[in-house]
């Protein structure tokens, strides 16, 4: 039996170490988990999600959980975070009933006057329905300002009785 117990304590200083080391390791890579390039090599999870997460927090949330009439202070909230303008030209035909723009899934114009302009914020998704008509429909998205990463300007798009994915509405940082 005192053979044993000596033989621990012989054990006890590298034992000692190695949790020193292991707790070292351990602080070392949370540290870099908080930078995104080494957290892509790190983590599985942001290699297999399609998108990284952005630790900004909006200030207005595109579909409250409870329906809130429109006021000023919805408004107000609105107008505080950033936002650009898209615009969308038919190109062909020239004018069409049944074609509209769609920002998060709700209806925000339609093209019987010609180009829809639309106020877009950061994550907005954008698409153009068509489902309706019958002919080949085509469009182009103008962004006036060359402050968007997407959606790219003078993309065009084109389709029948379909939706056509403008796409995820992202700024340049």
């Amino acid at each position: 039996m005192r053979n044993d117990g000596q033989r621990l304590w012989r054990w006890e200083p590298y034992l000692v170490r190695l949790a020193v080391v292991c707790l070292f390791l351990l602080v070392l890579v949370q540290a870099l988990m908080l930078k995104e390039g080494p957290r892509l090599l790190l983590s599985r999870v942001d290699r297999y999600e399609g998108e990284t997460i952005s630790g900004q927090i909006p200030l207005y949330a595109a579909d409250p959980l409870m329906v809130a009439e429109k006021s000023v202070v919805t408004d107000r909230i609105r107008s505080l975070r950033e936002s650009k303008v898209l615009v969308i030209r038919m190109l062909k035909p020239a004018t069409v009933d049944g074609a509209f723009v769609i920002v998060n899934g709700e209806r925000v114009g339609d093209f019987r006057r010609g180009d829809v302009k639309v106020t877009v914020y950061e994550g907005d998704y954008v698409e153009i329905d068509v489902s309706e008509v019958n002919e080949q429909v085509r469009f182009v998205v103008n962004v006036p300002s060359s402050d968007l990463i997407s959606p790219i300007d003078g993309i065009v798009l084109e389709g029948v009785r379909t939706y056509l994915p403008v796409g995820k509405v992202k700024f340049k940082p």
